[in-house]
């Protein structure tokens, strides 16, 4: 018997020992367990002191042994369990909302109250299913739920699932709402970048492509126009401005194409400073937006003031072959931006089926080049320049014409501008410098004592070291530098003063002539011949056209003819083509020209007729 309450208080003891050091979560089961004992103690020793009642211990005992079983291992550990799983729900960082089989919300963790103001007391699913917006739920059904609070925009995956029993009759249903918001924001980020451009935030190339598409597949009836547009000298002001001030400006002007945004409206960055704009035709955008994006320019250069030209450019293909790809219309529309490059009274140049034809040439003879170099095709031709009064001719200007052997004859107004503008005219005039070294070597040997002249482009200076190589063929061929006279224009002079003011005295130290080509046509002659010391004028025919007729511009002209006497430059007209062009010249006081009136630009050999035929006098 002693063993017995030994045992008990050791028991007692321990239960007491779990309820003081146990988690709130498990006192309520010792605590059962320990009034029961306690129970126990008390009813036994009733029992033993009062030895003349029945003695009950054993139905006491094993009733006690019932309920310790009862709250021990049933009905208590299933409550715990129960506890437990509220606990962890209610804490958890998702939302959970659990509903009867009549709708009655009856439990709501403390995220489900934080985001919905929610709680199990009061509320139904039909009220939350209008806070969510959707009444169409099926199970296992989840979607992603926008939710608008005070910490800004949210993002849910919505879980949805029913209860049934075992035979399947509806018992409720519950919500999970699990935070998403930083991989949707991502997802969304990421998206973002791959459809726009990261700098401007307008579409990128592939999204501009796949939107006009849709645009204008959507509008069958509707004419539409797409447009590329650039901004002149954009890298040379990046180089000069830094790239700070670049990136704002395509960003202002991407902004000034959102401006025009608009039904049918398409517009994207494909590279660089180049945007492109697919619009209906008869919105007139492309001139809008070209006027504002100059206001802008304008604005930009007076703030920073440069002097630099930068002037929007653009190029507008008119839809017709609806069914090509967009980037083909963005190429025909860039085809017609880039054939009017840099020309300021022509900002804005429409594709046509003649500059396509034009274009395509163009690829075929800069493909064709090397090997027409190779094979000769380019052949020297010249023009005798003749001195009015004596009838004797006093120079020869060499040209070069391309014998195609297919395409016959190109007229140098083709090839030569299209060399020049790709920057592949250094070559051609190497070649014509040598061809020109070697025809007045001939002359010399036959007795003819004329200059040829030979035209230096305003890219050659930028080639090479120029006057080393002109200096090179003329040792080569051994002639004498006046034998050989040197054209550059007036608009390369005006280019860069300070280079071009240092290769012209290179070449006139070693006796070459130079001669200022297109006099007249650049915007400060006058202060041309000031800074620059050259020793023929060749006045430009289409200044020589703008003023006949008027007296004030015979009276310029004449002026600059006496000039150019002054400081012993003699001058030369081009283009002469009739006798009234001749005897105007001649009473102005200019009578060395050059032209069809005398002799178009012959070959070699009709050129040494020619000197056969007439004296050779010098240019005065």
């Amino acid at each position: 018997m002693a063993f017995c309450y030994i045992f008990l208080i050791v028991a007692l003891a321990q239960i007491i020992y779990r309820i003081i050091k146990t988690p709130r979560l498990y006192k309520e089961q010792y605590s059962v367990i320990l009034v029961i004992l306690l129970g126990c103690v008390i009813g036994n020793g009733i029992f033993l002191i009062q030895n003349d009642v029945l003695d009950l211990s054993v139905i006491v005992y094993g009733f006690a042994g019932v309920l310790i079983y009862y709250f021990a291992v049933d009905f208590l550990p299933h409550k715990l369990k129960l506890d437990m799983g509220t606990m962890i729900l209610t804490k958890m960082n998702s939302a959970f909302i659990f509903f009867d089989m009549d709708g009655n919300c009856i439990f709501a963790n403390n995220m489900a109250s934080s985001l919905f103001k929610y709680h199990s007391k009061g509320n139904s699913l039909k009220n939350f299913l209008k806070i969510i917006g959707d009444d169409n739920l099926s199970a296992d059904n989840q979607r992603i739920l926008e939710i608008k609070g005070e910490k800004g925009t949210m993002y849910f995956l919505m879980g949805y699932q029913r209860f049934n029993d075992n035979r399947q009759r509806y018992l409720g249903c519950f919500f999970r709402l699990d935070d998403v918001t930083e991989e949707t924001k991502e997802q969304e980020r990421q998206m973002y970048l791959a459809t726009h451009d990261s700098l401007t935030g307008v579409y990128n190339e592939d999204t501009f492509y796949r939107e006009a598409r849709i645009a204008i597949d959507n509008n069958p009836q509707t004419p539409y126009s797409l447009a590329t547009t650039n901004i002149y000298q954009f890298k040379l002001m990046n180089d000069i401005l830094g790239k700070e001030v670049g990136d704002q400006l395509l960003k202002d002007i991407a902004m000034i194409i959102d401006s025009f945004n608009g039904p049918g409206i398409i517009y994207g960055r494909l590279e660089s400073d180049k945007f492109a704009i697919c619009s209906p035709s008869n919105l007139k955008l492309v001139e809008l937006i070209q006027n504002k994006i100059d206001e802008h320019l304008a604005e930009l250069r007076k703030n920073k003031n440069i002097s630099l030209v930068i002037f929007n450019q653009c190029g507008v293909y008119e839809i017709q072959e609806r069914n090509i790809s967009i980037s083909t219309m963005c190429d025909r529309a860039t085809m017609a931006l880039y054939a009017t490059k840099g020309d300021v009274e022509h900002k804005i140049n429409y594709y046509t089926t003649e500059l396509f034809n034009r274009m395509v040439l163009e690829n075929e003879l800069l493909a064709e080049m090397p090997k027409a170099l190779k094979e000769k095709q380019f052949v020297i031709y010249f023009q005798p320049q003749v001195d009015s009064r004596t009838g004797k001719i006093v120079g020869a200007e060499a040209l070069v014409r391309w014998k195609h052997p297919q395409k016959g004859m190109i007229p140098p107004g083709v090839f030569i501008p299209l060399l020049e503008r790709t920057g592949n005219i250094y070559e051609l005039d190497c070649y014509v410098w040598a061809a020109a070294c070697q025809a007045a070597k001939k002359l010399h040997d036959l007795g003819y004592d004329v200059p040829l002249s030979v035209n230096i482009s305003p890219r050659d200076i930028y080639s090479a070291d120029i006057c080393q190589v002109i200096f090179g063929l003329v040792d080569k061929h051994k002639i004498e530098p006046r034998n050989l006279n040197l054209e550059v224009t007036e608009s390369a002079v005006i280019k860069d003063l300070t280079r071009m003011n240092n290769i012209i005295s290179r070449f006139r130290e070693k006796g070459f002539h130079i001669e200022m080509d297109d006099f007249g046509s650049g915007y400060s002659s006058l202060n041309t011949l000031k800074d620059i010391q050259v020793d023929v004028l060749k006045l430009d025919m289409r200044f020589l056209d703008s003023i006949k007729g008027s007296e004030r511009g015979e009276k310029i002209l004449a002026a600059i003819i006496a000039l150019a006497k002054s400081i012993e430059a003699p001058t030369i007209a081009e283009g002469v083509e009739d006798k009234e062009t001749v005897d105007f010249l001649a009473r102005l006081g200019c009578h060395n020209l050059q032209g069809y009136f005398y002799s178009k630009p012959i070959p070699y050999d009709d050129l040494l007729k020619m000197l056969d035929s007439y004296e050779i006098g010098a240019l005065e």
